[in-house]
């Protein structure tokens, strides 16, 4: 199996790398988990592989807010999942913020050779 996580900020103003940092732990629960889920959803569908979009703001108290969770066709049944990680949560900022931070992250999917 094959997971690329890539984590994209829309804020364009500033030095943005501690957020990045902010994130990883969050980043790094979902690899684990949706890893494990992908895993089981090959084993029903060989053919599961697309891209997986996750697109939420940062709050200033750190909470994760507005998610919206989009995925191709066969792997829809994955997006409970990313959902029930990410609703409602809130991160530890490296540093305050005055405004929410727009972040983008897509995730590709495709199975291992």
């Amino acid at each position: 199996m094959f997971l690329l996580i890539c984590l994209t900020l829309m804020a364009v103003a500033g030095d943005n790398d501690w957020v990045m940092e902010s994130l990883r732990p969050a980043i790094v629960a979902l690899n684990t988990e949706l890893s494990e889920e992908y895993e089981l959803l090959l084993v029903e569908n060989p053919e599961a592989a697309g891209t997986i979009t996750l697109d939420f703001r940062i709050m200033p108290d750190g909470a994760i807010w507005d998610l919206s969770v989009t995925a191709d066709s066969l792997l829809q049944p994955l997006i409970p999942l990313i959902d029930s990680l990410f609703d409602g949560s809130f991160i530890e900022l490296a540093r305050p913020i005055q405004a929410s931070i727009p972040v983008v992250v897509p995730i590709e999917l495709k199975p291992g050779e």
